[in-house]
């Protein structure tokens, strides 16, 4: 099974204290796949067909069977392929959180950019909360000589 290490082995998951390096790193990698103007909310969502809304199925009889035939009202191709990009952008940031966090953006799962805004507000403000933990994780670093200085210096950071 493929895990975030083996598909994206340079960005570490999102945690409760990295979310300034993790959220620059998903944000390179969603304009590489070509999917960060649906993030930051530059393509919205189009919108949904009015029949497709507001109307069932069209039911017409059909000369050459005795059943009727049923002519689904369709999405337009943009809002299939909106859809697609949204699951596919929605996944990337899924795969590159911590377990624990993914109840943040499981609300938002239909909408990348809600999400996203959602992340950002939770771990990207200067609150206290966001402050006293940062300065919790700081405080427990704690060098490991078994391993290098540029690791241990990559860990401050």
């Amino acid at each position: 099974m493929s895990t975030p290490e083996n598909i994206y082995p340079k960005i570490k998951p999102l945690t409760a204290v990295n979310y300034q390096a993790w959220k620059d790193n998903v944000e390179f990698l969603l304009r590489e796949k070509g999917l960060w103007k649906i993030v930051n909310g530059n393509k919205p969502k189009p919108p949904e067909p009015a029949a497709l809304a507001a109307a069932p199925a069209t039911v017409t009889p059909s000369s050459s069977a005795t059943l009727p035939t049923i002519t689904p009202n369709t999405p337009s191709a943009e809002l299939i392929e909106w859809m697609e990009k949204a699951d596919q952008a929605i996944g990337i940031i899924g795969r590159l959180m911590s377990e624990n966090l993914k109840h943040h953006i499981r609300p938002y799962i239909e909408d990348p950019a809600a999400a996203w805004r959602h992340l950002r507000e939770t771990f990207g403000k200067n609150t206290a909360a966001n402050i006293g933990r940062l300065r919790k994780e700081f405080s427990s670093i704690k060098y490991n000589s078994s391993k290098s200085m540029a690791e241990h210096l990559e860990k401050i950071e």
